[in-house]
């Protein structure tokens, strides 16, 4: 599967009522395996939340929060 379809598999995740631990855990997967091809300036921000912010604010922030618009429209 390519980045943006995994991509839009978190998404469908997120918008099925996915649990927010199951979605953070498809993030953490996600960011591990394609961060040396996203070119969003605010990964490096995104990264290092992974492991310090709280998991619900973390999700709630990739799937729409506008930190992360720029991640969001590079993967559309």
């Amino acid at each position: 599967m390519a980045i943006k379809d995994e991509y839009r598999a978190i998404r469908r995740r997120w918008q099925e009522g996915q649990s927010y631990g199951d979605l953070y855990a498809l993030i953490i997967t996600w960011v591990s395996k394609y961060k040396t091809i996203i070119r969003s300036p605010s990964l490096p921000h995104l990264i290092d939340r992974l492991c310090t912010d709280d998991i619900h604010t973390i999700v709630d922030d990739f799937m729409c929060g506008d930190i992360y618009a720029d991640l969001r429209n590079e993967m559309h």
